[in-house]
């Protein structure tokens, strides 16, 4: 991973602050980040500009269907055994050469066969068309810290975890995730469905909140 200038995005960004998107916020994400927002932060090793659009989209999914359907916190080996991180580079105008991006390099990628398998994870569908995303760029006050501070890393080369999984020794212990995970699938559940109960209940999967999904209610606060 190399660290270089990224054009005019952020480049002014006072301390305290860091660079993200108003895509961002529309799929999910909120201030203050939740805990796993900002763990996945920490485990790839990279900024919040990093995140491409669908990444942010597929992280909310997955917080939202272990708080409010499968009733327990985003759980980290799930995770690690479901999805793998992938480096985007964007044509450069020289056949067989791509470049680094300023932001949106890490996608985050289902591993092949989970959505598939009788007992892995919900369908997820989504979008590929972002144009324009990266253009609606804004200050975020990072209050206590709470994500990577911005540095205008460019990243050149996928970092080996990024594809890690769970220890194989530990699978065993998500039978009972993965038995409750396909009765979803069996039930009609996908990412669609999920983010739609989501946005009706005008929830952001990846902010800090002192409840679950699951505990939130008509006459309780959050």
């Amino acid at each position: 991973m190399g660290c270089a200038g990224i054009g005019s995005l952020g480049t002014n960004a006072a301390q305290g602050y860091v660079v993200s998107f108003t895509k961002f916020h529309r799929h999910g994400l909120g201030s203050p980040p939740s805990c796993f927002m900002r763990a996945l932060c920490h485990h790839y090793g990279v900024e919040l500009q990093h995140f491409s659009p669908n990444a942010i989209t597929a992280v909310a999914v997955f917080a939202a269907v272990c708080e409010g359907y499968l009733g327990m916190m985003p759980h980290w080996d799930l995770w690690l055994y479901l999805y793998r991180g992938e480096l985007f580079h964007a044509p450069s105008g020289t056949t067989g050469v791509r470049k680094p991006v300023r932001a949106g390099c890490l996608n985050l990628v289902l591993k092949t066969g989970k959505a598939e398998k009788p007992r892995e994870y919900i369908p997820v569908g989504l979008t590929s068309n972002h144009a324009g995303w990266d253009s609606q760029w804004f200050y975020l006050r990072n209050d206590d810290d709470l994500l990577p501070a911005y540095t205008g890393c460019l990243i050149s080369e996928r970092l080996d975890h990024w594809r890690y999984g769970v220890v194989q020794t530990q699978q065993p212990r998500l039978d009972p995730i993965l038995d409750a995970l396909k009765k979803l699938r069996e039930e009609g559940l996908t990412a669609t469905l999920v983010l739609s109960a989501v946005h009706h209940r005008r929830i952001l999967p990846l902010m800090s909140r002192p409840l679950r999904m699951d505990e939130m209610g008509p006459g309780v606060l959050s």
